[in-house]
């Protein structure tokens, strides 16, 4: 018997072909959906998508029950064959009996509750709104039945035989769970052909695997997330800014420093101790001001400590684990033995000459103009914004950053306001010269510039005044001896045609 369904056979597998191109076509048309949610949200094409993906559905449903009737249409035709040998049932309409029976059970109802529909409409939804409640409105009951909430389930991205984050995710459609294309194949290769889910238990053969493309979308997604935090992390930290607040959608909660250290390197995450150190103003945690190391002291003591006029006592030295500076956690300079901060910082002039000593041509230290904390520079530009008081000053010069319109900033060669390192700087009294000529000649000719502007427009005006009532006369009689000759030329024309 099984040669008579030959060509059955045939068709079946042709409607499998077939059945793998819708299933193909669903794939792409979700990836569409999420690709333009997350470019346009809440656009109305999405709509269109989940009608194409109901029609999808619909095909799906109707090639399955047509697979599911040709297998109960053999199975009838053999028993009933092998039960009268004289009558030979009719293929045709056991097939038909069949067909109608599986398709008398459809309704429009199953295709809007499908589980793909379901998951298509989440995927949509979690894409600006990832960890919220999806709002479904119960159409099929009450059409003013108030919201209903369903929770979003958490997606795992992590593959349970590697326990690391999936790249290609292969899902079972016996079981629902998700691993990774490489560990699941290796994992069935290593069960002659048929392994158990790690997750239920439950045995899986290659066949019952199919690509996961709603999952290894939410992946891509969600590193193309962590890629954009990481880089707005570090910029923030770049610019010595530490209250950093999460940039993704609606969210306003600043990020914790767990979660900074996850997202930045080691080195990174020192610099943002540095800085939050520095903006804090915790007394008990200060810098060092050789390389910036992070260093700790009982804050208890710190008062006690501070009140004292003369307090001399050597347990305020600091020895730096990382560069072996030895200095005062006090005042954060180089240690002054046998001298307070007070008297270190009026008469003794080492710490001035440490920050003032060049080395690889640059300065250790410079003093900010305004809270006269030590500040060194890493790397960029010599225009520098403590990150203390937040003073633009030079590096090289120590001065403040001004700039004034017409006058110049800090920058320019033969501004008074410009870096003495810009200009002559071994020559100080010719650059001064020059410099206060410049500004002289700028503070004389601007009134005198200004004078003549003024001189030149009072005379305009005057003139107008004087000049308008003979110009508007003389426009006046033109207008009216152009009138006359319009009217002499009519006149004559009139006289011709009588």
């Amino acid at each position: 018997m099984p040669a008579h369904f030959r060509a059955v056979d045939n068709a079946v597998e042709k409607v499998a072909e077939v059945k793998q191109f819708v299933e193909n076509g669903i794939g792409v048309t979700l990836d569409v959906a999420l690709d333009l949610e997350e470019v346009c949200k809440g656009s109305e094409q999405i709509k269109e998508l989940e009608d194409t993906m109901i029609q999808y559905i619909a095909m799906e449903r109707e090639l399955d029950q047509w697979t599911k009737a040709v297998e109960q249409t053999k199975t009838d035709f053999n028993r009933q064959y092998n039960a009268s040998n004289d009558n030979v049932p009719s293929i045709e309409e056991i097939f038909k009996e069949k067909l109608g029976l599986l398709e008398a059970r459809n309704s429009s109802s199953d295709l809007e509750n499908h589980l793909k529909i379901k998951e298509f409409r989440e995927n949509v939804w979690n894409i600006h709104h990832e960890g919220q409640p999806l709002p479904t409105a119960n159409k099929h009951r009450l059409e003013d039945e108030d919201i209903i909430m369903s929770q979003v389930p958490e997606v795992q991205t992590k593959c349970p035989l590697t326990l690391k984050e999936m790249v290609k995710p292969m899902k079972s459609k016996i079981c629902g769970h998700s691993y990774e294309h490489d560990a699941i194949m290796h994992h069935i290769d290593r069960g002659r052909s048929r392994a158990k889910c790690p997750v239920c238990g439950q045995h899986i053969t290659k066949n019952d695997l199919e690509h996961n493309a709603v999952l290894e979308h939410d992946i891509k997604r969600k590193n193309r997330r962590k890629t954009c935090l990481e880089a707005h992390v570090q910029s923030k930290i770049e610019e010595a800014i530490v209250k950093i607040i999460c940039p993704l959608g609606n969210c306003d909660n600043l990020i914790s420093d767990d979660e900074v250290g996850k997202l930045i390197s080691e080195n990174v995450f020192e610099k943002y101790q540095r800085f939050k150190v520095e903006v804090e103003r915790n007394p008990s945690i200060k810098t060092c001001p050789g390389c910036s190391r992070i260093h700790h002291y009982a804050a208890d003591i710190l008062p006690k400590v501070e009140g004292e006029k003369d307090y001399r006592a050597e347990n305020l030295q600091v020895t730096c684990s990382k560069c072996h500076l030895i200095w005062c956690f006090t005042c954060q300079a180089p240690w002054h033995y046998g001298l307070t901060c007070k008297e270190f910082r009026k008469g003794d002039k080492s710490l001035k000459i440490w920050a003032k000593n060049r080395g690889q041509l640059k300065r250790n230290a410079c003093r900010c103009p305004k809270c006269h904390v030590f500040i060194q520079k890493s790397a960029g530009c010599d225009h520098m914004s403590c990150a203390r008081c937040h003073t633009e000053f030079c590096y090289r010069c120590g001065r403040k950053y001004h700039h004034i319109k017409f006058i110049g900033n800090h920058y320019d060669r033969f501004s008074i306001l410009g870096c003495k390192y810009n200009f002559k700087p071994d020559r100080p009294v010719q650059r001064m010269f020059v410099r206060g000529a410049l500004f002289s000649g700028q503070v004389i000719l601007t009134p005198v510039v200004a004078g003549l502007a003024a001189g030149v427009g009072c005379v305009l005006i005057g003139v107008g005044i004087v000049a308008a009532p003979f110009y508007g006369s003389y426009r006046l009689l033109n207008k009216k001896s152009y009138r006359k000759k319009g009217e002499k030329y009519s006149c004559g024309n009139r006289f011709r045609s009588t």
